[in-house]
């Protein structure tokens, strides 16, 4: 081979390098804000599924003001039933094991609601979310681990009538198959799911989880409602 095929032979490779240099570069480029941005919502769509999955035994506010005491009537049910239903067909895929049975729990709590029940929740919320690793097999299919933290505020009644109020924070840390449906990221199934109790929000003056925020007891429900309205908690959701 002469000098100069080599010279032309070095140039070519040189040429075919450069051309797979610039579409990596490019291949990169387009890809990674890309990636970014669906982590960012995975971890949206997370936080929403723990917040309709906390839902499942919470009423709204107008009627957890009324206690512990008071069943809803067949209207309430139905309302409340049909805004769950939204709430999970925007959280869960429709392929996913919870479209199904989340209604059903969520049927049985609202029956069970006035039936001399201990305690009562009457908010809940996602104080922190991160997506710690993502694996996305293609554009529309991804495995997650994200860690979340929730909290639900209660209400409980004690042995003597009286009633007190708890906020239990959660940290989960879930294995999650993710799909994404009409342009959505949502929950199609967990797969692994670790949960520890962490300490309140510090605006709750929480002794420690499951306990009083505060040492005193109400005489009424609507006594210990009105304190509980009074403690704001982190939520971003």
């Amino acid at each position: 081979m002469t000098n100069q095929k080599k010279l032309t032979g070095i140039i070519a490779l040189i040429a075919v390098l450069g051309l797979l240099i610039s579409a990596t570069v490019l291949f990169v480029g387009m890809t990674e804000p890309q990636r970014s941005a669906d982590i960012t919502l995975i971890e949206e769509s997370v936080a929403d599924a723990a917040l309709v999955s906390m839902k499942v035994g919470v009423l709204s506010p107008d009627l957890s003001a009324r206690g512990l005491d008071t069943a809803l009537t067949n209207t309430e049910k139905a309302n409340m039933a049909a805004s769950f239903s939204s709430e999970i067909n925007s959280a869960f895929a429709a392929d996913s094991p919870v479209t199904a049975s989340y209604p059903v729990f969520r049927t049985s709590f609202l029956n069970a609601v006035g039936q001399k029940t201990a305690d009562i929740t009457i908010e809940a919320g996602v104080s922190a979310r991160k997506a710690t690793k993502a694996d996305f097999t293609d554009d529309n299919h991804a495995i997650v681990t994200a860690v979340t933290d929730t909290w639900t505020k209660r209400i409980n009644r004690d042995e003597k009538g009286g009633y007190f109020i708890t906020v239990p924070v959660n940290r989960d840390t879930e294995t999650i198959e993710m799909v994404k449906e009409n342009g959505d990221w949502k929950v199609l199934k967990y797969l692994d799911l670790h949960k520890e109790f962490i300490d309140s929000n510090p605006a709750t003056k929480s002794q420690s989880i499951g306990q009083p925020i505060l040492t005193e007891t109400y005489d009424s429900y609507a006594e210990a409602f009105e304190a509980a309205q009074s403690y704001e908690l982190v939520s971003v959701n």
